[in-house]
């Protein structure tokens, strides 16, 4: 009989799924709503018609396509946990996500780059950032995550230099599961797998809370600056009288302290 598989099901549910696929459910899930919602703000608004728009649209649709394909295919399979005969439909599933992984977090360095031009060189950002030259960054980001991805199937995992990717798995162990406190390494993979994508809501929310513009749009202003001035209450612990101004959110906010 063949052995159970992570791709393919080991056909016998336990408790430990439910709440797996639970927590990744929802997490994609939102994570996909965000994403298209991204998507659809910078279609409509012309102030994202720009270079760092035409970045942002390509890391949204990478992390969308991540996320859908964990809906698909993921989420069912950690809920059900089916014995299937072959590997091939997650072992497909998991390329296409992986080369949307890769393709997002390649252009995450161009949208640094582009941030940087436009504070540090703002005389040279049109001459940079031309339609063609964002068209050639996207089109290699997708390109090299296509190569990325293949090295999971032309070379064996354990042996592949792709995986210092794992290097994310030490980080969150050292932050969560410090020395004789890993009592699970089942609950650990489960946290260690989800805070990726949780990731993936934190960008789709950046961009939605930084921006006035888009605030405005869908009516939270109001909501956003109340929870700064609050966050801003709980966190002033000076002892010395200060008096601070800052723009946060598009307002300015006054925060004094004794």
């Amino acid at each position: 009989m063949q052995q159970a598989s992570k791709l393919s099901g080991r056909g016998k549910q336990e408790e430990l799924d439910v709440i797996a696929g639970s927590i990744l459910l929802v997490i994609s899930l939102f994570a996909v709503l965000l994403g298209c919602t991204n998507l659809y703000l910078i279609k409509k608004m012309k102030m994202f018609h720009n270079a760092f728009g035409r970045f942002a649209a390509s890391r949204t649709l990478g992390e969308v396509g991540c996320n859908v394909c964990n809906l698909a295919y993921t989420v069912p399979i950690t809920f059900i946990q089916p014995f299937m005969t072959t590997d091939t439909p997650g072992v497909s599933l998991f390329v296409v996500e992986r080369v949307c992984g890769f393709s997002s977090c390649i252009i995450q360095l161009a949208i640094s780059l582009n941030r940087f031009v436009a504070v540090a060189l703002p005389l040279k950002y049109k001459i940079i950032f031309t339609k063609r030259n964002c068209v050639m960054v996207i089109s290699y980001s997708w390109l090299l995550g296509v190569i990325i991805a293949m090295g999971y199937v032309v070379t064996p995992c354990s042996m592949s230099a792709i995986q210092n990717t794992g290097m994310l798995t030490a980080m969150v162990m050292v932050c969560f599961c410090q020395g004789d406190k890993i009592h699970s390494k089942e609950v650990n993979n489960v946290i260690i797998f989800d805070i990726y994508y949780v990731a993936h809501v934190s960008n789709a929310l950046t961009m939605i809370l930084v921006t006035p513009e888009i605030r405005q749009k869908m009516g939270i202003s109001k909501f956003c600056s109340w929870i700064v001035q609050r966050s801003a209450k709980v966190t002033s612990v000076t002892p010395k009288r200060t008096v601070m101004a800052t723009t946060v959110f598009g307002k300015n906010v006054e925060s004094h302290n004794v």
